[in-house]
């Protein structure tokens, strides 16, 4: 198989439901490394998924612990989900860290036990599992060797995951979870049965606003501080993280719609908007 082929094998992989990730890696991604963003974005999703398609908690659990198992079994190369073993090379090899698996199935399992965060702690721990393990695998992926990207990848990772909160914000709600952040969601006298209130209060929109801010600037912040000898590689995950700083500015221009419907940025734009990143970051890597 060329490299080429081994890169295209792992696009297909791309969640179906993350347009902005299949547009990103599709525009930036030149690397079988840096295409297994899409299967490691995939395994993300499905354990993720579980919490909405599974009603009962017993067979959720087990569901979980069955990726669990799978995750190890990449480790001796056993594996035998498609999404693992597209994977467990780079995990017998020590490319991708095995413990940033498990952390996005353990994080999900404990949902399961809590799934309202109703500590700033409990929901920025939870950001750092579910969302900075995701990003530390990408860069894993690609290749980097700064602490300084190993930082803004944490941080980027958190924001990022604190957007699909807000984006997806009305599945996680009708399958039980809650997890916005609760001190925001206290100072704007919100609790979570008011978001599933038929006429919800109009303080929510200030809430997704303040909320949707902080995480434009988070997301902006961690971009800038990505080292610039690791930009290159990390092309695919910046071309994504821009398109999903665009999204939040959709969702501001909307009005926050998250309760009601689920806003997504416009398939033709969305590639002009890809192609538009790839030449800046590319353009401002060259000049750095």
């Amino acid at each position: 198989m060329t490299k080429d082929q081994s890169a295209s094998d792992h696009l297909a992989l791309a969640p179906r439901d993350d347009a902005d990730l299949r547009m990103a890696l599709r525009v930036a991604a030149r690397t079988p490394e840096q295409a297994l963003i899409a299967p490691i974005h995939a395994i993300a999703r499905q354990v993720h998924e579980v919490l909405w398609r599974v009603q009962d908690q017993a067979v959720a659990a087990q569901t979980l612990a069955w990726w669990q198992t799978e995750i190890h079994a990449m480790e001796r190369q056993q594996a035998t989900h498609p999404l693992t073993r597209h994977l467990q090379p780079k995990v017998a090899d020590g490319t991708l860290p095995i413990e940033y698996f498990e952390e996005l199935v353990d994080v999900r399992l404990g949902l399961l036990e809590q799934p309202v965060l109703d500590t700033p702690q409990a929901h920025a721990l939870y950001c750092y599992r579910a969302g900075s393990a995701l990003l530390l695998l990408d860069g894993a992926a690609c290749g980097y060797g700064a602490r300084a990207t190993h930082r803004a990848l944490t941080r980027l990772g958190h924001a990022l995951e604190e957007l699909r909160i807000l984006h997806e914000l009305r599945p996680d709600l009708d399958h039980g979870l809650c997890l916005l952040p609760p001190d925001e969601m206290a100072r704007a006298g919100l609790r979570p049965r008011d978001l599933l209130a038929p006429v919800p209060p109009e303080t929510v929109h200030d809430l997704f606003r303040a909320v949707g801010e902080r995480i434009w600037r988070q997301i902006t912040a961690a971009m800038d501080e990505i080292a610039e000898e690791d930009r290159p590689a990390l092309l695919p995950v910046r071309v994504y993280a821009g398109l999903r700083r665009h999204l939040l500015e959709l969702l501001d221009e909307e009005g926050y719609p998250v309760l009601h419907r689920r806003i997504e940025i416009a398939p033709l734009r969305r590639w002009w908007l890809a192609r538009r990143l790839r030449r800046q970051l590319s353009h401002s890597a060259h000049a750095q």
